[in-house]
């Protein structure tokens, strides 16, 4: 489940919030292509069933998403390894919108395209600390924005 927790606000298009509930299914798996495991390939599923935007009684078309990696693992030493790669998303709204809504269309359904670079770094034990960096350069956008994406994620595990 996705809550609704940003705000929204209809007449700030910038608003943080959607102001509707979705429910997600997952799907998705890794790949490896040599014995070693260096290389890899792994892509991840959405699935998003939305449910009615509350100031505007829309309810937004469910949608699809696929992300994906391929990546190449190098030790840099015994504590450290750094896994550069090609990474990619894809997004289909794939059912129409309940009824038109603010600058949307109900039959005008979304999709882009992202394709860019991301490297990760991976402290073995006893520390167990990741850092990502993806840029990614969208493409292909179909009644949506298209522009940059920049994700920054840091991850420690116990």
């Amino acid at each position: 489940m996705i809550a609704p927790t940003g705000e929204y606000d209809l007449d700030k298009p910038a608003s943080p919030g959607l102001g509707y509930w979705s429910g997600m299914l997952t799907l998705g798996g890794t790949v490896y292509f040599d014995e070693a495991r260096s290389w890899s390939f792994s892509a991840l599923t959405r699935t998003l069933v939305n449910g009615e935007q509350d100031d505007t009684d829309v309810r937004p078309g469910s949608e699809f998403v696929v992300e994906y990696g391929l990546g190449k693992e190098i030790p840099i030493n015994d504590k450290l390894l750094v896994r550069p790669g090609i990474s990619g998303c894809a997004y289909w709204q794939f059912e129409d919108d309940s009824d038109d809504g603010p600058g949307t269309l109900a039959d005008e359904r979304k999709e882009s395209y992202a394709l860019g670079a991301e490297i990760n770094f991976f402290w073995l034990p006893p520390t167990l600390f990741q850092v990502n960096l993806r840029a990614l350069r969208e493409f292909g956008a179909k009644n949506t924005v298209q522009g940059s994406q920049f994700v920054l994620t840091l991850t420690k595990s116990w």
